[in-house]
């Protein structure tokens, strides 16, 4: 998880402000080199977001599934480092000559030029080359770990007692960051799409719709964390003044039994009820 949060500060932060002051003027203010650097730099946080919340589903699937057998702290970095590679691997092309980043949405911003249509570049294949492997294969990886989650945590159930419940409240935080990803994410896909390959072009005020909704995911994940973790809302209530529930102090502890946890994607703290 801190690796994604480390993604989506970096977008608050350097991807925000180059749309914002572009849109004051009413046009791209970064010249050329700007546009096509800061198309990369966003397109690579947002696959790397995608994929290492690919692999955080693994890791649960892993834990809560076959819980001896949960990463060790090498083969954590082993898979963080190779999110990256794989991610860079989806966004360098286009640097390259397959593909190519422009202006987007009424020229405010940059991203993948989807409505670029130019066999001399491969952009048609380009496009398909990163669907499929940016969002499809990413999409059906989490979609059968959860699955195979849900599964499990059937059978176990009343087996597994507290630790069960701790299990499966983890499991669902990630979930629901998970769905608000792909909600987030999936109308400014189909876009893109359609505009390369249907060639549906929508106003620049329309097109910009689905752009500001991909970029609103940074968002998301600290609402949802702030709203499961209970010890969070203890000091928060601690530093407004409110009143303490009158129900005894838990005790907090770190998920503990991941090694990736320790690795830096998944350091998710809550209370075992």
């Amino acid at each position: 998880m801190r690796k994604t949060q480390i993604g989506d500060f970096c977008v608050s932060i350097i991807g925000t402000p180059f749309p914002t002051v572009s849109a004051i003027l009413g046009r791209w203010y970064w010249g050329y080199t700007g546009c096509l650097w800061y198309a990369w730099f966003m397109s690579t946080l947002g696959l790397a977001s995608i994929g290492n919340l690919t692999v955080l589903a693994i890791e649960r699937w892993l834990l809560v599934t076959r819980p001896m057998r949960a990463f060790t702290i090498r083969q954590a970095s082993y898979l963080v480092s190779g999110v990256w590679i794989y991610t860079l691997s989806l966004t360098i092309p286009p640097l390259c000559g397959w593909g190519s980043y422009g202006p987007e949405a009424g020229n405010l911003s940059c991203s993948v030029s989807w409505e670029v249509h130019d066999p001399s570049i491969g952009s048609d294949t380009y496009i398909a080359f990163l669907f499929f492997f940016g969002l499809v294969v990413p999409v059906i990886l989490i979609c059968w770990s959860y699955f195979e989650i849900i599964r499990t945590l059937r059978k176990v159930r009343k087996r597994a007692g507290s630790r069960g419940t701790y299990e499966a409240k983890v499991t669902k935080m990630v979930a629901l960051m998970i769905i608000a990803f792909l909600i987030a994410w999936t109308p400014y896909s189909i876009s893109a799409l359609l505009a390369q390959y249907l060639q549906v072009t929508s106003s620049p005020t329309v097109a910009i719709v689905p752009a500001l909704l991909a970029k609103s995911s940074i968002c998301y994940n600290p609402l949802i964390y702030a709203g499961m973790n209970s010890q969070f809302r203890t000091v928060m209530k601690k530093f407004l003044g409110m009143s303490e529930s009158t129900r005894p102090a838990t005790i907090s502890q770190h998920t503990g039994v991941s090694a990736s946890n320790r690795a830096g994607i998944n350091p998710i703290q809550i209370e075992k009820e």
